[in-house]
């Protein structure tokens, strides 16, 4: 009987790593119950001991960890406490995903982490078709085209949470057809999963976010540099560089170029900077403010919860007039994490995100290096995390990628 139990225990959790892989694309909201029943499940599996003083004894953990066990003690001189307590309760994530996926028994888990990587590009397939299907459907009663860009596309996330899920699910989906990282151990439906590519490279691109779409071009020149060399033929060779060219260029044409436009002119105008609510002025207003309280906070920054008022006050002082108006956040988690935590915030978030990167590096696990390329390029634009959709993302692939997925190779 307890076998069966333990089967059962197995499969139930193996049943939420796939539901929350899928429902990341998704709705943001939904993490929070199967996150909450994944810890239970790891208590349930016992030893929890000896789990904790493996956890101690693995750097790599450690180093995962440092920016939430850092921001806990941000709490204790914070003079905001619920907002600090919010924040943590936000980023727990960031916790408890290396603890699990570093001490797991779970042998389902291991042995069918590939069908996780399936179920979230399940997850991005159908976040596609809700989107493009509401797109059109507004379409159909206003007969004005721009229903399908931007936020009027991204009616479930953000449109720069949204499209860097789909710039994962491109990278899976182009190492699997390369043949570098198998998502199965055959290789039919290659003609569909081309399709479902370039329809993900499309979303990308209507979805408009500036970081995700630079990402994107990185991706599509690092694919045909490696395609170049490996194949032979010139004529594909020709081909391959012409097709990128087009896709890149095709990015430029749309829609999305007017948000380039405008924040070149944005950078230019100085005088805008200071009062216009337009994204990258915005993130001026707030990269300037934020300067200016390091300055003044620089070894032990203000605090876990006291970022956004210490910011409005900034604002007030600075004349910021758009950035007071939407209360901007900094966006940029290295600021963000120096203004919450001071030099040690800063550093934390640094080695959290450098040594995986130069490990998988060396190792070879070039499908890990586009992943955390991918995350570095949002930590620069967005407060990555601090919001749920970057925090729990990040720290349940990061951890999956980290101490599962290379055991398959």
């Amino acid at each position: 009987m307890s076998f069966l139990k333990k089967d059962i225990q197995t499969n139930l959790t193996w049943l939420l790593y796939i539901l929350l892989a899928f429902f990341f694309p998704l709705s943001q909201s939904f993490s929070t119950i199967p996150i909450v029943f994944l810890l239970l499940s790891w208590i349930y599996e016992g030893n929890i001991k000896s789990r904790l003083q493996t956890v101690i004894n693995n750097p790599l953990v450690l180093i995962l960890i440092s920016t939430y066990i850092i921001s806990i003690i941000g709490t204790l001189y914070s003079t905001n406490i619920k907002k600090a307590l919010f924040e943590l309760e936000l980023n727990v994530s960031i916790l408890i995903f290396p603890v699990i996926f570093s001490t797991t028994k779970n042998t389902m888990v291991q042995q069918q982490s590939r069908t996780i990587l399936i179920a979230f590009i399940l997850g991005c397939i159908t976040a596609f078709i809700i989107c493009s299907g509401n797109s059109l459907y507004l379409f159909y009663q206003t007969h004005n085209l721009e229903v399908f860009y931007y936020k009027s596309l991204a009616i479930i996330h953000t449109p720069g949470s949204l499209s860097m899920y789909i710039n994962l699910g491109i990278i899976l989906l182009l190492f699997d057809l390369l043949k570098i990282n198998k998502l199965s151990d055959t290789y039919n439906f290659r003609i569909i999963k081309v399709l479902i590519l370039s329809a993900f490279i499309g979303f990308v691109i209507l979805l408009a976010s500036k970081t995700s779409i630079l990402f994107l071009i990185i991706i599509l020149f690092s694919t045909t540099v490696y395609l170049f060399y490996k194949i032979k033929s010139l004529t594909i060779k020709l081909i391959l560089v012409l097709s990128t060219c087009l896709i890149i260029f095709t990015s430029f044409f749309t829609l999305s170029f007017t948000r380039f436009k405008n924040a070149f002119n944005t950078i230019d105008n100085t005088s805008l900077s200071k009062n216009s609510i337009e994204s990258t002025a915005l993130r001026i207003s707030a990269f300037h403010a934020s300067m200016d309280i390091i300055k003044e906070n620089w070894f032990w920054g203000v605090g876990t919860g006291d970022v956004k008022d210490e910011l409005i006050k900034k604002y007030q002082e600075e004349k910021y007039l758009g950035a007071l108006k939407l209360k901007t956040s900094p966006h940029n988690q290295f600021l963000k994490s120096y203004l919450k935590n001071g030099l040690l915030g800063f550093t934390a978030l640094l080695i959290t995100l450098i040594i995986p990167l130069a490990w998988s590096i060396t190792k070879k696990k070039y499908l890990i290096v586009f992943f955390l390329l991918n995350i570095l390029f949002n930590t620069v634009t967005d407060d990555l995390f601090d919001i749920q959709s970057g925090a729990v993302f990040y720290s349940f692939f990061n951890s999956f990628f980290l101490f599962i997925y290379p055991k398959l190779e």
